[in-house]
């Protein structure tokens, strides 16, 4: 190979190098003006949303109380007090300001359809496993588990699940 094929060929690797790197800039670029066009459209849906959703509570307030509906309740059992499969574990109510939760069955009944976040905790001590779950119209959407049975601690355990009902 002679020396001025050598350096064209060389010249033109510079060259091809240099192509590259250009297309992999302009990729970046973008990639990262996309980003921000993603960005700032996730934003505005976010803003969308939030409008919405406020907008829509708004009405429900409007349509029912000026209260917001709410029902706590907790279940203060003995930790050795053994439950059987399928009960349905009765809360002492603490706050029910729409009066939704049926103490003698169970049942919280939602006052108006929207979205409502369900939260509830379990724990037991060591050597002890509890399952619980969360059943609306006879389906589970929620399930938890705490399991010490082969651990020398107790332990503690949380779920949360929203559900559009």
């Amino acid at each position: 190979m002679t020396r001025n094929t050598k350096t064209i060929l060389k010249r033109k690797e510079e060259a091809n190098v240099k192509a590259i790197t250009n297309v992999k800039e302009a990729i970046s670029m973008q990639l990262k003006e996309t980003k921000a066009v993603c960005s700032t459209e996730i934003a505005e849906l976010k803003a969308e949303i939030a409008i919405f959703l406020v907008e829509k509570y708004n009405g429900v307030r409007s349509e029912k109380s000026k209260e917001r509906s709410a029902c706590m309740g907790m279940d203060k059992r003995d930790i050795l007090e053994t439950l059987s499969a399928g009960t349905t574990i009765l809360f002492q109510v603490i706050t029910d300001t729409s009066v939704s939760y049926n103490p003698s069955d169970g049942i919280f009944t939602v006052p108006v359809s929207g979205v409502y976040v369900f939260t509830w905790s379990a724990s037991c001590g060591e050597g002890r496993w509890q399952d619980t779950e969360l059943f609306v119209e006879s389906i589970a959407y929620g399930y938890l588990k705490v399991n010490t049975v082969e651990k020398k601690y107790s332990e503690s355990s949380m779920q949360t699940v929203v559900l559009a009902v």
